[in-house]
């Protein structure tokens, strides 16, 4: 007997008929859009009737990531904010610190999208809001590949950690595999109290971001949180965190935020420190699946990369040591 398929997607038959070697494959499905979908059934030359409609989403298979991921928090602040361009092609990923993702997606790179308003929201408010940012705030073309949720949230009040898995959850219920789902914590989250349990964390992101910084002026010494000038102390520092992140969140991966600043109780930090800290990450990629850096716009209290031109051209240096 010889079997073929054809198909009808919302009412139109698509090109066919195709071999039923692959049962279950729809071919012809476009975008991301629930379609109806009819199938007619060929033996032999024979056409059955067509089935009733059934409803069909798209199968998302994300591209191949790069072996590691590389760009700015601050990609994009707002409106009037955005990283230059000719810095574009040293980065593969930006993160936008609000909604509004247009702007990295016409720089044609990867967007770490942000939930925002986390902190100061109800669990149903935190749902409706993960619920339209696709609709509301991604535009044609955008590849997103990561959902940031919070900064900081282990010590805040109004956030329960078991809410934010509630919350990874119900991304994954309405999007299916399309996203993966990140919070951030600092060195203090990570360290302090030394007996925080690891409930404290929720356990099932995709990844944890974590704000590094260990160019201080004073505190941590003890958890190599404050070092020197020094590969080796740079290394040490980022072995400990990384075993303790292991430790506390074992099913997550992680992202490395690098130091791109200075000032207040932050020293500068050391000449080479862009090329040790790619250097690290390319060692851990087991583990550690990005390295974004802080910051490139200044602030009031720190001077940052954008004048510092010398730490800047040892971050495109050590864009360039990713495999392609």
């Amino acid at each position: 007997m010889s079997r073929q398929i054809k198909y009808r997607i919302d009412g139109e038959q698509v090109v066919g008929p195709y071999s039923a070697t692959q049962p279950g494959v729809v071919h012809g499905l476009t975008n991301d859009e629930t379609s109806q979908v009819e199938i007619q059934i060929v033996d032999d030359g024979i056409e059955s009737n067509w089935s009733n409609p059934v409803s069909v989403k798209p199968y998302f298979e994300p591209p191949e990531p790069p072996a590691l991921w590389h760009g700015w928090w601050d990609h994009r602040v707002n409106k009037s904010s955005r990283l230059p361009s000719d810095l574009v092609p040293y980065t593969n990923i930006g993160k936008s610190m609000e909604r509004n993702i247009s702007s990295i997606v016409d720089d044609g790179v990867a967007v770490i999208a942000q939930l925002g308003k986390v902190k100061e929201t109800t669990q149903a408010q935190r749902k409706s809001r993960l619920a339209g940012l696709e609709s509301g705030y991604f535009p044609s073309g955008a590849y997103v590949p990561i959902i940031h949720f919070v900064d900081e949230p282990i010590n805040h009040e109004n956030i329960d950690p078991r809410d934010l898995e509630d919350l990874a959850d119900y991304g994954r219920s309405i999007y299916g595999n399309k996203y993966k789902y990140a919070y951030t914590i600092n060195s203090g989250e990570l360290y302090y109290p030394t007996d925080r349990p690891d409930s404290d964390y929720p356990q099932n992101f995709d990844y944890v971001f974590h704000q590094t910084y260990p160019y201080r002026n004073e505190g941590g010494s003890s958890f190599l949180r404050s070092i020197g000038n020094t590969k080796s102390e740079l290394f040490a520092s980022l072995d400990l965190r990384l075993q303790t992140l292991r430790q506390k969140i074992p099913e997550s991966k992680f992202f490395i935020v690098g130091q791109g600043f200075y000032g207040g109780k932050y020293n500068e930090p050391a000449a080479d420190a862009p090329l040790w800290f790619m250097e690290w990450c390319l060692e851990n990629t087991d583990y550690v699946h990005g390295l974004l850096w802080w910051k490139y716009f200044d602030s009031k209290s720190w001077t940052a990369v954008e004048n510092m031109p010398a730490y800047l051209e040892k971050i495109k240096q050590a864009h360039a040591m990713i495999p392609s």
